[in-house]
């Protein structure tokens, strides 16, 4: 153990460190105060520098503020023209599947009653209990004579689009329609400037040249592609709108169209929040460059039934900046990003589904203006500041001049301190390495008798382990026992009854008194008592071999090849002296065929402590009960499950029922180490994993599972001793 040197020299002492002080006290006024000008001045640069990179940072972080903003409302316009799509796509199939179905006659009747002539020559639903906002109606314009097939059409397409629009009446979308080729509409529009709808449109009206149409007919769409058309204002629930349209095909014939109508002041619900800096504004472009919306040029949309054209603004900056996204968007398939320069910035953000560009451009003046004049405000501060600060300096260099002698006084009193605190140090270090050597003893001590603790722990698990096979094993003898004495006793009876008949028949040999009557029942007699020995011998055989193998398993726990149905088969055989005289019956489940590389007596001791177990604490008290062995193999693992219909465990004793001395019997028969025995038996010499499930009165599960190659024995033993 090293020393703890003293400080002894390193200590300055009262004469040599006094005297350098005094000198430096005795120095010039001007060189200090020289020092504070150059450091303040270094600091005024620095300051100047660092507030530039504040104010910096500061336009980024509003910048980054209104982007995000920005980002909002692209991601809101985007998710709820995706909503739009989606839905259409599932509207289109919903009514291509069920218009496929053949002309019904019931349709045309349903027809005849779910419509009615108007005198404008259209035909229309009927007024009387018709509710547009729960069901579609129908419109058909003047001179349209609907075929039957037709009529069956727009019976099911309002069916469909009756279930379809009320399930989506909280959607962006204002309404769900199908444009028939042959010309009408059935229209389901919930709202109340839709409800009136089919009663409101004129009579002669046609969609056949209108954008609904032309964008899916099969000569301008025909891959079948979801198109957007241009903006335009509806006069009848007076709203700019979209909408989304796709063809309408059944059987490969084009029946029209159908489509979502999205109002443009439901897109732009959020769009408030792109105004938040003075000179700002935004443009909704769309593939073809015309302005669906724009906070700028709403009038100028109006005007030209929205058709505005980006060409057309009279700011060429949305222009450019257009055409620069569309260079950068066709570059990178897509995203979003700004474009910065000294006047302005531009937050653009693709729409890709459906190209369109959503550009928000900010003017840099509102934003870095009160920032720039508040760092300008703040460097006149600070400057008037270091001046101050400058003169505060030199007072102070002149009162430390006062102060130094008293703290000379000081610092030569503390120096007298640190000796006697070194002094106190030496005397601790003089003692210090006894102690640690005194310490390092007891603790050497402590860690063996903890060692040996330890060993005679795991030497008494060994016995107690060791104990309750060799328990299991004896009461297995005693098992066997008692069931060999019912075959050899009938064998003993059948005997003596044989050898009485065949006294009896000596006698009548010798006095020539036989009948052959008389032989031929003696005969009988003999060849059923023959039987008689003969099968309760064979039982009682059978009993000792199955005993003898299982004994030899269990005594020797040799690592052996075995087919697993023998091995339970000869385990049940076993273990069923124990429920003797009990209601309680063994039921065994197990494929022929299983051959297993482990250990037989492992196995038995694993189902002797369950079958203990169940007696012991299942079925307590009760006088019938059923057990279930069952095993499968899978691949290369075998699934042993032990099954019992008692009274089961709580969620407190199946936390613990794994380990040793834990037992609700404890001074009733009870060792605590029957299912510690087995765990340890699956997971280290087996190598497998086990699960229980129990609750009150639902009995006892046990599900084993290993390999059906045991682990090599070193690292199973080495498991069960660490365990």
């Amino acid at each position: 153990m090293a020393n703890i040197e003293p400080a002894g020299d390193s200590v300055i002492g009262p004469a040599s460190s006094a005297a350098p002080l005094r000198r430096a006290a005795l120095l010039p006024f001007y060189v200090p105060i020289i020092t504070v000008t150059l450091v303040l001045a270094l600091l005024f640069a620095f300051g100047v520098r660092e507030q530039e990179q504040l104010r910096l940072d500061h336009i980024e972080r509003v910048l980054g503020t209104l982007e995000q903003a920005e980002r909002q409302v692209a991601r809101h316009i985007r998710n709820q023209l995706n909503v739009t799509e989606r839905s259409l796509a599932r509207y289109q199939d919903g009514l291509q599947r069920g218009l496929a179905a053949a002309v019904d006659a019931a349709m045309v009747e349903r027809f005849q009653a779910l419509t009615e002539p108007w005198p404008d020559g259209s035909v229309r639903s009927r007024r009387l209990g018709f509710d547009g906002r729960r069901e579609a109606g129908i419109w058909l314009p003047r001179g349209l004579d609907p075929t039957p097939a037709l009529q069956q059409q727009i019976v099911l397409a309002k069916q469909i689009t009756d279930q379809f629009g009320r399930g989506a009446q909280e959607s962006i979308f204002a309404d769900t329609w199908w444009l028939p080729a042959a010309g009408g509409i059935v229209f389901f529009g919930p709202g109340p400037d839709l409800a009136e709808f089919v009663f409101q449109a004129e009579a002669d009206f046609s969609y056949a040249g209108t954008d609904w149409m032309q964008l899916v007919h099969p000569h301008n769409n025909p891959q079948g592609e979801l198109r957007w058309t241009p903006l335009s204002f509806d006069p009848t629930p007076q709203v700019w709108m979209f909408s989304a349209v796709l063809p309408l095909r059944v059987n490969g014939v084009w029946l029209g169209s159908v489509g979502h109508d999205v109002p443009l002041q439901r897109l732009l619900q959020q769009v408030e929040a792109l105004g938040q800096v003075e000179g700002s504004g935004f443009v909704l472009v769309d593939a073809q460059d015309r302005v669906l919306a724009s906070d700028l040029y709403a009038e100028q949309i109006v005007a030209s039934a929205g058709r505005l054209d980006l060409n057309g603004l009279q700011d060429q900056r949305f222009l450019r900046v257009a055409n620069e996204a569309r260079r950068r968007t066709t570059q990178r398939s897509g995203g979003d990003f700004r474009l910065l320069d000294q006047q302005q910035v531009a937050f653009i953000s693709h729409l890709a589904e459906q190209d369109w560009l959503l550009i928000n451009l900010i003017p840099l003046q509102p934003i870095t203006g009160p920032v720039q004049a508040s760092f300008a405000r703040l460097r006149d501060l600070t400057l008037w500041a270091l001046l101050l600060e400058l003169l505060v300096a030199s007072g102070a260099m002149w009162w430390n001049h006062r102060q130094t002698q008293r703290n000379l006084r000081q610092i030569t009193a503390v120096h007298q301190q640190l000796a006697e605190r070194e002094r106190h140090l030496a005397r601790l270090n003089e003692t210090l390495e006894q102690r640690v050597q005194e310490r390092t003893e007891a603790l050497s001590q402590a860690k063996l008798r903890a060692e040996q603790a330890l060993q005679d722990l795991r030497n008494t698990q060994h016995d107690l382990l060791a104990a309750e096979k060799m328990a299991a094993l004896g009461q297995l003898v005693a098992g066997v026992s008692h069931e060999i004495n019912t075959p050899i006793g009938i064998a003993l009876t059948a005997a003596s009854h044989l050898q009485s008949t065949c006294l009896t028949l000596q006698q009548k040999a010798d006095g020539e008194t036989l009948s052959r009557r008389e032989f031929l029942h003696w005969r009988h007699a003999i060849e059923e008592g023959m039987r008689l020995i003969l099968g309760s011998l064979q039982r009682a055989n059978e009993l000792i071999a199955s005993f003898k193998q299982v004994a030899v398993d269990q005594s020797s726990d040799g690592r052996r090849e075995f087919e697993l149905h023998t091995l339970l088969h000869e385990a049940a055989l076993s273990l069923r002296p124990l429920f003797k005289r009990t209601g309680i019956t063994l039921e065994l489940n197990c494929e022929a065929g299983i051959q297993i590389d482990g250990f037989p007596g492992a196995l038995f001791q694993i189902l002797s402590n369950c079958v203990n177990n169940s007696l012991l604490h299942g079925f307590a008290g009760r006088d019938i009960g059923h057990v279930v062995i069952q095993a499968r193999q899978y691949s290369d693992d075998i699934e042993l499950r032990y099954q019992d219909d008692g009274v089961g465990m709580s969620a407190e004793v199946s936390e613990h029922a794994f380990e040793p001395f834990f037992t609700t019997r404890r001074g009733r028969g009870g060792s605590g180490l029957g299912l510690h025995i087995v765990f340890n038996l699956v997971t280290q010499l087996l190598g497998g994993s086990i699960e229980l499930d129990s609750s009150p009165g639902n009995g006892v599960i046990l599900s084993m599972r290993f390999p059906r190659k045991a682990p090599p024995r070193e690292k199973a033993v080495d498991g069960q001793q660490a365990a």
